[in-house]
């Protein structure tokens, strides 16, 4: 849905309709993607309450959303084994599912460090080794807010958490949202935007995770 700029009325939570956040995971010549709608609503108090679904999809069969069960779901991280792919649900304790239509189910969950409760799912997850690779980030709530990234390795035996890198920014500048991440030819390309506008890839080795 397309919206005209001239024509938006503001409302008391001012949104925008359609998809936001979308990531991309090519799987046996498929593109799957999970993006979030945003949405909110009066509650029998009067408040407005703000939260955020899901769409799960292939960019050849038709979309299905899921309504899960917290306030927040935008955090979905996509990942593939040769066979399936596969979810993060949340990342404390590491949730891990499946999507059969219009549901996620939970198959696997694993320990992980106590302040992964506020670590958000960032990027599909990249296979690199012996390893499945996330970037996750942080959210400081400042205005505007401030983004921290970080590096989340999954063992790809069992999906049990390995460890994870230092926090990090790209730019040291305000609201760096990362979302997508590939490996090609040796090199992980890393796609990030700034202040909701710019939109910059960035390139690096796999090696010098720390």
């Amino acid at each position: 849905k397309f919206i005209i700029e001239e024509k938006r009325i503001l409302k008391n939570y001012d949104v925008l309709d359609g998809l936001q956040d979308v990531r991309i995971l090519s799987f046996k010549n498929t593109l799957y993607y999970t993006g979030n709608v945003v949405y909110s609503y009066k509650d029998a108090s009067g408040n407005f309450i703000r939260g955020s679904k899901v769409e799960f999809g292939t960019f050849n069969i038709n979309n299905n959303s899921f309504n899960g069960t917290i306030m927040c779901e935008k955090n979905w991280a996509l990942f593939n084994t040769s066979k399936k792919v596969y979810c993060i649900y949340k990342w404390h304790p590491i949730s891990i599912g499946l999507i059969k239509k219009d549901k996620m189910l939970i198959k696997l969950k694993k320990d992980s460090p106590s302040f992964f409760k506020y670590v958000c799912g960032s990027t599909p997850g990249v296979l690199i080794n012996n390893h499945v690779v996330f970037i996750c980030h942080i959210v400081c709530r400042d205005k505007p807010r401030n983004y921290y990234h970080l590096f989340v390795r999954l063992n790809s035996n069992d999906y049990s958490y390995s460890d994870h890198s230092y926090l990090f920014t790209f730019e040291n500048q305000p609201i760096e949202y990362c979302c997508g991440m590939i490996l090609k030819n040796g090199l992980l390309y890393i796609t990030y935007s700034v202040k909701d506008s710019i939109t910059k890839v960035l390139t690096i080795e796999p090696g010098v995770i720390e």
